[in-house]
C-alpha cells in the first residue's frame, strides 16, 4: 500500500464521525450538474448512474476508501436524478411568444402592492380567443397600475391582459426569469390593459387571509417606508420597499434583516421560549413536576412554525426554521443543539424538495453563515470561554459586543464570495451597521413585532405599534446613513461560477473537518480568490435583440441609446462593476446625431449606429452596426447585426485596435427555455 493510501486512510478514519455532512455537498453537486447542462439529458442517464454506483458499491465495499469514494459517487447521482425529477414533475406550460389583448378570468392568489403599481398572481384561469399552438398556462402573474387597489385574494377576476414569456438571462450571470418561473409553475408574466371586473369572491386559506389582512393592517397603521419593512420583517412580503431603499439596505451590509431568515426565527423562537418558560415557573407544583424546558421548546417550534407560514415559507425562512426546530428537539431529547449535523439535516431537506433553490442566493448566503458560525462554535467555543471567562472575566455587556462583532465579521466572510457573485458588490462597512442594526432588531424590533401581532386581533396595538415603528425609522436611518458614506461599497466585475463552486468547496473542507489537514481547503480558496481579483471587465457590450450597443470607460458603461431596454442595460452595468451608465451623446469624446455616434476611448476610435435600420455615419477603427456598414469603409474591427445571430448578449475585447469575442450566448435547450 502506498503512503499516499495509507494517509488518506488514516485521515478518513479519524473523520469517520464526519463524512456524513458531506451528503449535502456532493448532492448539491449532482444537483449543479444537472442545471448547468445545455441541453436536457435522457433521463435514463441518471438512473443508469445510480445502477452504476450501487453495483461498484456492491464490489468495493470490503475496501475502505473504495466504498466512500462509491457511497460519494451515489450521493452526487441521486441530487442528478432527484433534480431533473423535479423538473419532469413540474412541467409548466409556458408560452413561446407574446399575446395580446386576450381576455383571463381567474382566482387571485397573492396581491403584492409595490410602490408605483400593484402586482396580482392568478391561478384557475380560463381565457377568451386564445391564440392556436400557444401553451395554455396555469398560472400567470400580472401588474396593474390604479385600478388593482381594491383586490384582494380569494376574488375571481376578469380582466383584457397582454401576456409576455418569462425570459431567461439577457448576459452569462444574469438572473433567469425563465428558471425560477418555470419551478413556480408561472406561465406568463404581463400587465392588465384595462380595469379589472369582479366577478366573485372565493374563499382562501386561513393563513393566506392573515397574512393579507395584516399587511393591510401594518401599512394602514404605519404608513409609508415604515409599514412597508413591517411587512418584510413580519410577513415576508417586500414589494412595498422602493428599489433605492433596498438597495441602502444593501450597501450598508444589513439587507439581510428585511429577508426572514435565522435572526428573526431564532429571535421569536428565543423569546417564546423565555416567556414561557417564565410562565410556568407561576405554578410552583406545574413548575417543580413537570419538564418546562422540553415544554417551552415544544411551544416554541409551533410559534416558528406560525411564523414560516406566515411568510410564506422563502427559502431562509425554511432553513431557519428545520434548524431552530432541530435545536428545540435536541432540547427536548437531551441532546446537543447546535451541530453540523443539523445543518446537514435541514439542507437535505431543502435540496430533496426544491433542488432548484441551490441557485437562490438566500439559500447560498444563509447556509454558507450558519455553517460557518457552527464550524467556529464547534471549534473555538472551549478557548473563547476560557479566554473571556477565566484570564479577563470581562463584564457581559463587553462580552456581548464582543460576540457581536466576532459573529458579525464570521457571517461577513463567509457571504462575501457569495454576496460579490450574485450582486457584483461587497459592502465595507457591513460590520459597523450590524453592530447597532442586529441588537436593534433583536431587542427592539422584533419583540415589538411579536407584542403587535398578538396585540391586533383585541385592538390593543397601538403603542405596541408605534414602538415598533420608531424601531424601523432607526434601522432605516442606519441603512440610509452607513449607504452614504465615502466608499461604501465596492463594485466588482462578474466572475465565473467556478470561482464561486472552487471557493465553496474550499470552505466545505475547512468547516467539516478536524483535524489539521482541513487547512488544505485554503489552496482552492487562495487561487479563486487572486482569479476573482483577475477578473477584467469586457469592452463592448451588443445585444441584437434589445437593439444596444455599449462601451466601457472609466466607470460608466455608454450606451447607443441609454432609453431602450432599460433592465438590460442595467444588467450590463452591474455584471460589468460600472457605477454609472450613459448616452454616448453626452459622452465628451463623441459626437452624435440621429443615425450614429462616432469618437474615441483610449485611442481607438468607434464609430456606432444608433438605430435598427441606419448604417454609421463616419468611418473608424471600430464600426459597429445594428444594420450595416457602409462599403467604402475598411475597419479593422468591425461588427454588424448579422455577425450577432443568437438573443442575449455578445461581449468583446478590444486590444491594439482589434476586436475580440469574450463570450456569445450559450444555446439552450431546457424545459424552461421556451422557443
Amino acid at each position: 500500500m502506498s503512503r499516499a493510501q495509507q494517509f488518506l486512510i488514516s485521515k478518513l478514519s479519524q473523520e469517520y464521525d464526519r463524512l456524513f455532512l458531506w451528503v449535502p455537498v456532493l448532492f448539491s453537486v449532482g444537483i449543479s450538474c444537472y442545471f448547468c447542462l445545455p441541453v436536457e439529458p435522457w433521463m435514463g442517464w441518471g438512473i443508469l448512474s445510480l445502477s452504476f454506483c450501487v453495483l461498484a458499491f456492491l464490489f468495493f465495499r470490503q475496501h475502505f476508501v473504495g466504498r466512500i469514494v462509491c457511497l460519494g459517487l451515489l450521493v452526487m447521482a441521486s441530487g442528478f436524478v432527484i433534480a431533473q425529477g423535479k423538473t419532469l414533475w413540474m412541467d409548466t406550460p409556458m408560452i413561446t411568444e407574446k399575446v395580446k389583448d386576450v381576455m383571463v378570468q381567474g382566482t387571485i392568489d397573492a396581491v403584492e402592492h409595490r410602490p408605483k403599481n400593484i402586482r396580482v398572481g392568478m391561478s384557475g384561469l380560463a381565457f377568451s380567443q386564445w391564440p392556436e399552438g400557444q401553451s395554455v398556462p396555469e398560472k400567470i402573474r400580472i401588474t396593474f397600475r390604479k385600478e388593482g387597489e381594491g383586490l384582494k385574494p380569494g376574488q375571481i377576476i376578469k380582466v383584457p391582459v397582454v401576456l409576455m414569456p418569462a425570459r431567461g438571462p439577457v448576459a452569462e450571470g444574469a438572473f433567469d426569469f425563465a428558471l425560477r418561473s418555470y419551478f413556480e409553475g408561472l406561465g406568463a408574466v404581463g400587465f392588465a390593459s384595462d380595469d379589472p371586473v369582479i366577478v366573485s369572491e372565493h374563499e382562501i386559506g386561513f393563513i393566506a387571509n392573515v397574512r393579507h389582512q395584516l399587511n393591510l393592517a401594518l401599512r394602514d397603521k404605519m404608513p409609508g417606508l415604515t409599514g412597508s419593512v413591517a411587512c418584510a420583517l413580519i410577513t415576508g412580503d417586500r414589494s412595498g420597499i422602493p428599489d433605492k431603499v433596498r438597495q441602502q439596505f444593501a450597501d450598508s451590509g444589513i439587507a439581510h434583516i428585511l429577508a426572514i431568515s435565522g435572526l428573526h426565527l431564532s429571535i421569536i423562537a428565543g423569546l417564546v421560549f423565555l416567556l414561557v418558560r417564565r410562565g410556568f415557573s407561576l405554578f410552583p407544583w406545574f413548575a417543580l413536576n413537570m419538564p418546562t424546558k422540553k415544554w417551552a421548546a415544544a411551544i416554541s417550534i409551533l410559534f416558528t412554525f406560525g411564523y414560516l407560514l406566515l411568510c410564506s415559507g422563502a427559502t431562509p425562512a425554511m432553513r431557519a426554521f428545520y434548524m431552530t426546530s432541530f435545536i428545540m428537539l435536541a432540547v427536548i431529547i437531551d441532546r446537543t443543539a447546535l451541530t453540523l449535523r443539523n445543518v446537514a439535516l435541514a439542507a437535505m431537506f431543502i435540496l430533496v424538495l426544491w433542488p432548484e433553490v441551490l441557485f437562490n442566493p438566500s439559500f447560498q448566503m444563509s447556509f454558507a453563515a450558519v455553517t460557518a458560525l457552527i464550524a467556529a462554535y464547534e471549534r473555538y467555543r472551549g478557548s473563547i470561554s476560557i479566554f473571556t471567562l477565566s484570564q479577563y472575566r470581562l463584564p457581559k455587556g463587553v462580552g456581548y459586543a464582543a460576540g457581536i462583532i466576532l459573529t458579525t465579521l464570521i457571517a461577513s466572510v463567509a457571504t462575501a464570495p457569495y454576496t460579490i457573485f450574485t450582486f457584483n458588490r461587497f459592502a465595507v462597512h457591513a460590520i459597523e451597521a450590524n453592530l447597532i442594526a442586529i441588537p436593534l432588531t433583536s431587542f427592539w424590533i422584533m419583540p415589538a413585532a411579536l407584542v403587535s401581532v398578538l396585540a391586533l386581533p383585541f385592538g390593543l396595538a397601538e403603542y405596541p405599534l408605534m414602538v415598533l415603528g420608531w424601531g424601523i425609522d432607526i434601522l432605516i436611518q442606519i441603512a440610509e446613513t452607513v449607504s452614504s458614506w465615502p466608499a461604501a461599497v465596492v463594485l466588482v466585475p462578474q466572475m465565473s461560477g467556478w470561482l464561486i463552486g472552487g471557493v465553496t468547496l474550499g470552505s466545505m473542507w475547512i468547516f467539516i473537518w478536524k483535524t489539521p489537514w482541513r487547512w488544505m481547503g485554503m489552496g482552492p480558496i487562495v487561487a479563486c480568490t487572486l482569479l476573482m481579483f483577475g477578473v477584467s471587465t469586457p469592452e463592448v457590450f451588443v445585444s441584437k435583440q434589445a437593439g444596444l450597443v455599449a462601451l466601457r470607460d472609466g466607470d460608466t458603461l455608454w450606451l447607443n441609446d441609454v432609453s431602450r431596454a432599460y433592465y438590460v442595460s442595467d444588467t450590463w452595468r452591474q455584471l460589468a462593476g460600472m457605477e454609472f451608465k450613459k448616452d454616448l451623446s453626452e459622452h465628451p469624446g463623441f459626437k452624435c446625431d440621429e443615425r450614429s455616434c462616432w469618437g474615441k476611448i483610449r485611442d481607438v476610435s468607434y464609430s456606432i449606429s444608433r438605430g435598427w435600420r441606419q448604417g454609421p455615419k463616419k468611418c473608424a477603427h471600430v464600426m459597429l452596426s445594428l444594420s450595416y456598414i457602409p462599403r467604402y469603409c475598411e475597419p479593422e474591427a468591425g461588427l454588424r447585426g448579422s455577425d450577432v445571430d443568437e438573443d442575449g448578449t455578445y461581449t468583446y475585447d478590444i486590444k491594439n485596435g482589434m476586436m475580440s469575442l469574450r463570450e456569445r450566448p450559450r444555446l439552450i435547450q431546457r424545459p424552461w427555455v421556451q422557443e
